[in-house]
């Protein structure tokens, strides 16, 4: 089982000592503040850092036995404070990640003030890389097919050893809060980020890494996938001619459920999305239609995630997204289409992990009944919710944090989330309002 411990770290103090458990869908609850995107932030960081040491295995660096330490060490150290901004800020901490094969990262900041990152016990696995790393700069400046072949045989090989130290193969995508902005500012933001991008990555300085927020890294990458959704569509024009035109190419591809997301999209949408030469449009019937840029802020902020569910229910994909406030910009109903969607996704591939951080006592009202359903089986309830979004107890975690504490949010003698986070607010509303009436009625 993946899980993260972490002591005192920003708003996370966790004198207990309690752990994270990251299963196929992990729910972070609790109040502006209390921690929730910084614990998503770091899960997110601890899966990422595979790809992060592929990048000088991979690029123009040449690893040796000697600096190999010095590399991986720089890599996880370079990338920890473009997330989390330089540790001279911080307090002594200390994170250990565990991943799903026992393998685990620890990082933490010593009394000199200095990050220490524990990872020794990977080092005798990559010495096999740094062979195929040696290989690959032989083939840097050789042309012709065959060498191309050689260096992607190369290439793949150096991604397997880094994915099997990791357990992972997954597709990690962050996706933050305020989605509606990148649909609404558009070109301008990515302009704006790319540039931010290539002036950092031409300066020399260490600490160039840290962008002007500790969020800049994750929007721009967001802002990038936004941009390769958008073209990914361009050419089937919407989601229904994309998938006859992916039936066509492989026929054996079953779309059952990437139809039922189809049709939970166009239910939140209230229309059908189309994407030509004019540009994104959500089309109201055949003679009215508005440009995705001037659709309502619910329409413009689940798009981009209900594209991101669809593709990767169509390709079977393995997927670690973290969602940060679903609920956004959206009513009741569309909350719960969006949130069994996910379920769905969540489901589709047996690697697959979500991490959901909310504000919305209703999402996790929608989250305990797909965790009934899964404990009733029964064709009954399957009438009432799709067997596709339901969730197993035992794949399922939520946690609630409250005062800088972790608090285990399931109820595991009734499987499900615990009442209590349900009840609290609405009986502090209930006890107001009889207050009241008696006041009105003495």
């Amino acid at each position: 089982m993946e899980q993260i411990l972490i002591k005192n770290f920003k708003a996370i103090v966790n004198k207990e000592e309690r752990p994270i458990n990251v299963k196929k869908m992990t729910v972070l609850m609790g109040e502006q503040g209390s921690g929730k995107s910084t614990v998503a932030k770091l899960v997110y960081f601890f899966k990422t850092i595979r790809e992060e040491i592929l990048t000088p295995f991979i690029g123009n660096f040449l690893v040796t036995e000697d600096n190999l330490k010095q590399v991986i060490e720089g890599q996880i150290y370079s990338y920890f404070i473009t997330l989390f901004g330089s540790s001279r800020r911080l307090t002594n901490f200390e994170i250990t990640y565990s991943y799903a094969n026992d393998e685990f990262i620890r990082i933490s900041q010593i009394e000199t003030g200095e990050l220490k990152i524990e990872f020794e016990h990977w080092l005798s696995k990559l010495n096999k890389a740094i062979g195929l790393n040696r290989e690959l700069k032989r083939l840097d400046n050789a042309f012709g097919d065959l060498e191309r072949r050689e260096r992607d045989r190369f290439v793949n090989g150096i991604v397997k050893i880094v994915n099997n130290l990791f357990g992972s193969t997954q597709l990690n995508l962050y996706l933050p809060a305020s989605r509606n902005a990148v649909i609404s500012l558009g070109n301008h933001l990515l302009e704006i980020y790319s540039k931010l991008d290539n002036n950092l990555s031409a300066s020399n300085d260490k600490e160039a890494h840290r962008y002007m927020s500790e969020n800049d890294i994750i929007l721009l990458k967001f802002i990038q996938y936004n941009r390769f959704l958008r073209n990914k569509f361009l050419q089937s024009g919407n989601f229904q001619t994309f998938i006859e035109d992916e039936k066509e190419l492989n026929p054996e591809l079953d779309c059952t459920d990437s139809e039922k997301i189809l049709t939970r999209i166009e239910a939140v949408l209230k229309g059908h999305y189309l994407n030509d030469s004019e540009g994104e449009k959500l089309t109201l019937n055949d003679n009215q239609f508005v440009f995705l840029q001037n659709a309502s802020s619910g329409q413009q902020e689940s798009i981009r995630t209900f594209q991101d569910i669809f593709l990767h229910v169509l390709y079977s994909d393995p997927v670690f997204r973290v969602i940060e406030e679903p609920e956004s910009h959206l009513f009741a109903a569309a909350q719960k289409e969006l949130i069994e969607s996910l379920a769905i996704l969540a489901n589709k591939n047996p690697e697959s992990q979500l991490l959901i951080t909310t504000h919305s006592t209703f999402i996790l009202r929608v989250l305990d009944n797909l965790l009934k359903a899964f404990q009733i089986n029964d064709s009954d309830a399957e009438r009432i919710i799709d067997r596709a979004a339901w969730l197993n107890f035992d794949e399922f975690a939520a946690y609630n944090l409250v005062n800088g504490e972790i608090e285990d949010a399931l109820n595991q003698e009734f499987k499900g989330v615990d009442a209590r986070l349900f009840d609290d607010v609405t009986q502090q509303i209930s006890n107001e309002f009889d207050e009241l009436l008696n006041i009105q009625y003495p």
